[in-house]
């Protein structure tokens, strides 16, 4: 982890533990809470992946106060930092999607350490469709993050009545990341201009 540089969105290094206890002061001054959620993602490119891992501090309040209900949570907005690199491009798939995990919790114990008594959520891009590449790491996935204390929250294809299930929104920055930052729509763009390039 101390190897890891950690940015905002423009690209500016920051310090971690100084940027959480930022947005932790800040928003707790306008009378919001803030949750933590880390997540990884990755993309193939050619011979190489980029793995990119982020924080995400969203901002919010509960409803009648209660703390405990996931649905309750009324959300403001989310603040994300990432890391972010390059690697030889793994190629089967349970390595590659076994890396996300390792990366994200290697960025989730190292937090945890420095900030105990704050909960946090690893998102988990697998799902839980057995017809799914990513459903075999889910059990083991889950039960890792689940014994160090965290919650774990993982890609469903459905809800039921009596459980909510809340959005990845580590996963989604860190996709977001992985595809170069900016708007989905200029990734699509800058994705099928190196396609054309990779085929000249």
């Amino acid at each position: 982890m101390e190897d890891k540089v950690f940015r905002l969105k423009n690209g500016t290094e920051i310090d971690v533990v100084e940027h959480t206890n930022d947005v932790f002061a800040e928003n707790k001054a306008q009378g919001y809470v803030t949750r933590i959620y880390i997540g990884t993602d990755s993309q193939d490119r050619g011979n190489k992946s980029t793995y990119a891992t982020c924080i995400c501090y969203r901002s919010g309040f509960y409803l009648e106060g209660d703390d405990t209900i996931e649905s309750d949570f009324v959300g403001k907005g989310v603040h994300y930092i990432y890391t972010k690199y390059k690697t030889p491009r793994l190629r089967d798939d349970w390595s590659r999607l076994y890396r996300e995990t390792e990366d994200t919790m290697e960025v989730a114990t190292w937090f945890q350490e420095r900030f105990p008594e704050v909960d946090i959520t690893i998102d988990l891009d697998y799902n839980v469709d057995p017809s799914e590449r990513s459903n075999m790491l889910v059990s083991a996935t889950k039960g890792w993050a689940e014994s160090m204390g965290m919650k774990a929250n993982i890609k469903m294809d459905w809800e039921d009545e009596n459980t909510y299930y809340h959005l990845q929104v580590a996963t989604k920055a860190a996709d977001r990341e992985c595809r170069g930052g900016g708007s989905k729509a200029r990734n699509r763009k800058t994705h099928r201009r190196e396609k054309r390039k990779a085929k000249s």
